[in-house]
């Protein structure tokens, strides 16, 4: 259940990470992989606008957020 919880918050964060992106290039792609130790990756993208500089620096601080419902 954790995993699932966590896979659908990236994926709501991928779509209001493209809310500016015009609705035919908006993406969220979902894949998984073997890695090489043998764990699985789960691996998340969006064509969405990114990560600033200034906003990369605190990503991982508790309860940051660029958005502005955030």
């Amino acid at each position: 259940m954790q995993l699932q919880q966590v896979l659908l918050n990236l994926i709501i964060n991928s779509m209001d990470a493209m809310v500016s992106t015009p609705v035919s290039q908006r993406r969220v792609r979902v894949r998984t992989r073997d890695a090489p130790n043998g764990a699985v990756e789960l691996l998340v993208s969006d064509s969405g606008c990114g990560v600033s500089n200034v906003d990369g620096k605190q990503l991982f601080t508790p309860f940051y957020t660029t958005k502005d419902h955030g």
